[in-house]
């Protein structure tokens, strides 16, 4: 039978979409769980397709839908019946929805100080599911692992968007956590896939090595559905830009897709949606965004 554990709670004021965000009630989704789980062949985008489905857009999608779905990736993250792998996609699924989700609030409310506690807590509790689905990972996909790792890099940063000020503090702490990370890609067997995931470490520490406070841009990894080529193929890309306004409220900017290799003309017909980050030989950082200009 599903089994769902209460997290811890954190004092503040809470809506009931906090509640049924952190703690949703089993028998919701007990049968849904139960149907998946008698396919030992089951895919996580399978699942979660109408969320991949929505626009990727970071904060673009239904309330409601989200509220679902974010029920929906705890109980079958939990669930032991499971395959392990649907479990781990579940698990990251969860952790972007909660972060997506605190975002979404701090847009709502306009960074309401009265809620600040609870939008922490759902960025902290997303952070506790990375670390679930790198522990179900076990290092079997070391580019994979390396990926969860550098997405929990970025909690404090979300906690203060969520809370409406990026410190200095955290921009220098998380410049040093992403060159820490760098030295740790050597352990990606894959030459690919260890230049892959250096190219989109390098642009977000080209943005944040540019971050001078209110008014900058602020990158941040992509949502699990902004990331999947599966659905909305133009609008896939590596990492969200926002910035801040001079009333603190968040604006999304267009994104960025990363490539390690020269930006050809099917790339740039295909990415229509974002900016395009061309690492060089040297690891300098190019973004350009002319190829939406003519797409329009």
């Amino acid at each position: 039978m599903l089994r769902i554990e209460p997290l811890s709670s954190v004092p503040g004021q809470r809506s009931g979409a906090h509640d049924t965000l952190l703690a949703p009630k089993q028998d919701v989704f007990l049968d849904i769980v139960d149907s998946y789980a008698q396919h030992p062949h089951v895919k996580a985008h399978t699942i979660f397709q109408d969320y991949l489905q929505a626009p990727k857009q970071l904060g673009a999608i239904d309330t409601g839908s989200i509220l679902f779905y974010t029920a929906l990736s705890r109980a079958v993250g939990q669930d032991v019946r499971m395959p392990r792998n649907v479990r781990i996609d579940a698990y990251e699924y969860h952790s972007s929805m909660l972060w997506e989700s605190a975002f979404i609030e701090s847009l709502t409310s306009h960074n309401h100080p009265d809620t600040a506690m609870a939008r922490i807590e759902l960025v902290d509790a997303g952070s506790e599911s990375l670390k679930h689905a790198a522990s179900l990972l076990r290092h079997d996909d070391m580019e994979r692992t390396q990926r969860l790792l550098i997405k929990n890099l970025f909690t404090q940063p979300m906690r203060d968007v969520v809370c409406g000020e990026v410190t200095d503090a955290t921009r220098d702490e998380l410049l040093l956590s992403i060159r820490d990370a760098r030295s740790q890609l050597k352990f990606i067997p894959n030459p690919s896939d260890r230049n892959g995931v250096l190219g989109e470490l390098l642009t977000l520490e080209a943005y944040w090595s540019d971050y001078q406070g209110q008014g900058s841009k602020v990158a941040l990894p992509a949502t699990v559905r902004g990331g999947h080529g599966g659905f909305h193929p133009d609008q896939t890309h590596d990492i969200d830009i926002i910035k801040q306004r001079h009333d603190d409220s968040w604006t999304v900017l267009t994104p960025v897709e990363v490539k390690n290799q020269p930006i050809t003309e099917e790339i740039r017909k295909r990415y229509t949606q974002s900016h395009l980050a061309n690492i060089v030989l040297n690891g300098t950082v190019i973004i350009n965004g002319d190829h939406r200009q003519a797409a329009v």
